[in-house]
């Protein structure tokens, strides 16, 4: 139950946030585009609009004005890009969720937190899984497995490491916005 009011209030911080993100460029690169950040992606699935709807309506609590907001089926991606740690460029990974639309969209980057476990990084756990669902309600969603977890699990998290931590929350933005347009979706 506790976990429930947890993920209840990251839906709530998580449209909050969009308001500050809304600042994200919406240029367009050019036709000999060719990523910077982005070193690959992995379409995972597609979650159509209804299961979306019906996942946020299982938690506990009045989730139906939230699971009314869901509008879109999502696709999720698996990512990696570029980032640095100690002076030294490693490949980090995250997950995205997109929005199947053709209208432009805002970007959320979400961050998690304390996380010790492999099974609980992002691209492994089936709970941010549910959380990017909200894509559906036309967002882009993002969020780094951090240093350390999935594809850089062979180096020790650096645990409250602010600039690190930064570096690869802004590096998967980037990556999300070069992934974005390469799949053709307008931000």
């Amino acid at each position: 139950m506790k976990i429930m009011k947890v993920l209840t209030r990251y839906f709530f911080l998580l449209f909050l946030t969009v308001v500050i993100l809304q600042g994200c460029s919406s240029d367009e690169p050019g036709p000999d585009f060719t990523p910077e950040v982005l070193e690959s992606s992995e379409r995972q699935f597609l979650r159509p609009a209804g299961e979306a709807k019906s996942l946020i309506q299982a938690f506990p609590g009045d989730t139906d004005e939230l699971a009314a907001l869901v509008q879109y089926d999502v696709t999720f991606y698996e990512l990696t890009y570029k980032t640095n740690y100690r002076g030294q460029e490693i490949i980090a990974s995250g997950l995205v969720a997109f929005p199947e639309t053709d209208q432009p969209v805002p970007m959320i980057s979400f961050q998690n937190g304390t996380n010790t476990v492999q099974a609980d990084a992002p691209t492994q756990s089936s709970t941010f899984k549910a959380l990017s669902g909200m894509a559906g309600a036309g967002y882009i969603i993002c969020i780094p497995d951090y240093i350390g977890f999935g594809v850089s699990s062979d180096i020790f998290h650096p645990y409250y490491d602010y600039r690190s931590t930064a570096q690869a929350v802004v590096d998967m933005i980037k990556a999300t916005r070069e992934l974005a347009f390469q799949e053709g979706l307008s931000l």
